[in-house]
Parts: C-alpha cells; structure tokens; sequence
C-alpha cells in the first residue's frame, strides 16, 4: 500500500483551526486508502442528542471530487440512523465496514438501497471513529458494485480510525489542554509534570516518541503500513502525542492528556471502562492495544476483570450489557 498512511495520522492531530478545517483535512489525507473510485465524505456529527432525535451535523467534507449529492446522502442516512437497534449495529459491528453488512438486510433493502441508487451507488464501504464520544465521525466511500475489503486492508484502516478517534476527542475538548509533557524528537523528556512525573511514563512517553519519529523518517515511504504500526494512537491510554512548533521553527512532541471523561459504571477502574468501551465497539484485543498504547495481555487482563465485576462471561454478553445500560450512571 503505497500511499501516505503517515500522512493521514498526521491529520489527525491537527485540530488547531477548528472542527470544519480538521474533517477537510482527514478527509483528504484518508482518500487515496478509502476511495472506490467516488470520492470520499467526511461526516462530523454531535452525538450527545438522544436517540431517536437525528444527529446534528457538526461539519461536512469530500474529497475526490464527490458529487455534493452523495454527500447530502450520507447526511440522510445518518439521520435514518438514529434508532436504538441502528446505534447498536454500527458502534458494535468494529470500526471499518460495509454499509449493506452493517445496517442489515432488511434495512438495506428496505430503504437503504434505493437512497444508494439515486445517486449510482451500490454500497458504502465506511470507518466509524468515536461511536461512543461527544464528536462522531464517518469516513465513507461509495461503491458501484458490492465492495471486497481484504484483511490487510481492514487492519491499516483500522488503525487509522485510532488516531481519527484521538484527534476527535481532543477536538471536542473543546480547550486545548496544557501538555503534561515536552519530548524531544531524539526521545529525550524536556518537561514533565502531573502523571508524566513517574519514571514509567518518561520510558513510556519516551519510546512512544521515538516510534513516531521512526514512523515519519524512511520508513514512511518504504513501508507505510509497518510505519503506522510503529505509532500507536495512545500511550500508556493516557497521552496523545501532537507536534508543537517553537517560534525558532523548532519541533517537539507534546503529550496532551486524552482519557475518556466518562463517569465510571458498574465498579469498573477508568482503564477497565476504558477497554470495555472498545470492546463495546467490537474492537479486537489487539486493535485495543494499539489505541492504548498498552500490551495485549493487560487488555486481556481488564476484559477478564471487567466480565467478572459485570457477571458476564462472554465477550458478546460483555457487549450487550455495556451497550444496553445507561451512559452515564455514578
């Protein structure tokens, strides 16, 4: 896969010019992965309103020239979307899809279908970040015949709706937070203060610098996808790491705090919230890990913990009572 996946995590994180300019921005980075030959829209809606109430939009993008028809389409069709058993397709069914898979048979060819076919499209190959945040946001690309997506495919994808999902919660942060740290690109701790203080989360905050860079040098071009690897979207599931320029023109990497706020449920510890939620999400172990920046096994841990404290004993049981209960219960 030749093309610039760097690129698209670098969109990610660049919130500074507000809501529109950063949709725009992943929109067009995401394009040359996504598009299937019409173009790609980017939808930002707010996710707070109560189901059935339609989403508000928050900002709207394309990229490759898609027709602005196709765009109002998706508009449509997140509207169609807000009914508690649609909600629960699309945050489970994981984070890259298909339209027609996800939505069922029976939606799709009871309405979805013919919106498709008045624009020329047969389906939707989409990647949903934040499902369960203030700001969500779709990446989608309209498919003239039924879309192939290969495992390889899934996974780059994947991960880049990891740093989408990062740079969306510090979007609708709304303040940019002071960093809890200064690293050097050489990896190198300039400054520190609250969590970052620990002498773990100088290794931690340390390697994660260095993968990025080691994700932006050569190996950007010679191997896109292991270079995204390399920089995972969280560390520690504490810190996002975003580019701070000096007056001089001198960069830095900057860790801005960026924990899920959400109140704690069930007895659950923030870091078992937090694994579940991406459970809930219908993200595997591994995927978790890299937008954690834990290892797997302690996302097993925490699955393992949060099914005991939960009384379920399966990861789909876990799943139905996570999304099931209510948001926001102390």
């Amino acid at each position: 896969m030749k093309v610039d996946l760097v690129g698209v995590v670098e969109s990610a994180y660049r919130i500074e010019d507000g809501a529109a300019a950063w949709l725009r921005g992943v929109t067009e980075a995401v394009a040359p992965v996504l598009d299937m030959g019409g173009g790609v829209t980017g939808l930002l809606v707010d996710g707070r309103g109560s189901v059935p109430a339609p989403p508000k939009v928050v900002a709207l993008a394309g990229a490759n020239h898609v027709p602005d028809a196709v765009m109002q389409l998706h508009v449509r069709m997140s509207e169609l979307s807000a009914t508690e058993d649609a909600r629960h397709r699309f945050v489970s069914a994981g984070a890259v899809g298909t339209l027609s898979r996800t939505a069922g048979l029976a939606a799709y060819e009871g309405g979805i279908r013919a919106l498709l076919e008045m624009v020329g499209s047969r389906d939707v190959v989409y990647v949903l970040a934040c499902p369960l945040d203030d700001l969500v946001c779709v990446l989608s690309a309209n498919t003239t015949k039924p879309p192939r997506l290969h495992r390889a495919k899934i996974h780059v994808l994947e991960r880049l709706a990891a740093h989408v999902a990062a740079g969306c919660r510090l979007l609708s942060a709304g303040v940019i937070r002071e960093p809890e740290a200064v690293i050097d690109p050489s990896g190198k701790i300039l400054h520190a203060e609250g969590a970052a203080l620990e002498p773990s989360s100088h290794a931690a905050l340390r390697r994660a610098a260095l993968a990025s860079e080691r994700g932006r040098g050569p190996l950007r071009r010679r191997d896109p996808v292991e270079a995204v690897a390399a920089w995972r979207a969280l560390v520690a599931g504490r810190w996002s790491l975003v580019d701070h320029f000096d007056t001089d023109g001198r960069r830095y990497l900057i860790a801005r705090e960026n924990e899920r706020n959400d109140v704690a449920r069930w007895s659950l510890t923030s870091r078992e919230l937090q694994v579940v939620q991406l459970v809930a999400q219908g993200h595997s172990d591994k995927l978790i890990a890299y937008e954690l920046g834990l290892n797997i096994g302690s996302v097993a841990t925490h699955v393992s913990r949060a099914r005991g404290k939960l009384g379920v004993a399966t990861r789909v049981e876990l799943i139905r009572v996570f999304l099931s209960g209510p948001r926001d219960v102390s």
